[in-house]
């Protein structure tokens, strides 16, 4: 005897294809963006006090990534590119505040 047939509402599912691929995308770089500040400030803390070029370096580079990534995301989200570019500009102003904080602890 075979197995009687399963009614196709029955059976179990895997819910993982029916999450669309913007959430995957959103995910890594949400994970990409703390793994870069959480680099970038351990580069920072183990820099060598008189060596400001090289915190200035750091923060420079981390904030350009975490404008980048922002951009991406909100476009990956469906944002507008005027509202992603303006949302991108924040971690870029509060990154050179942060540098310009670093220049008068100098």
């Amino acid at each position: 005897m075979s197995p009687p047939q399963s009614d196709r509402s029955t059976d179990p599912k895997c819910h993982l294809h029916r999450i669309p691929r913007q959430y995957y995308i959103v995910c890594s770089i949400i994970c990409l963006t703390v793994s870069t500040v959480s680099l970038s400030g351990l580069t920072v803390y183990y820099t060598d006090k008189a060596d400001a070029a090289a915190r200035r370096r750091t923060v420079f580079v981390a904030t350009t990534l975490l404008s980048l990534q922002t951009v991406v995301m909100m476009l990956v989200v469906r944002r507008s590119l005027l509202e992603a570019s303006i949302l991108g500009l924040s971690p870029l102003i509060f990154g050179f505040l942060f540098m310009l904080h670093l220049d008068s602890l100098a």
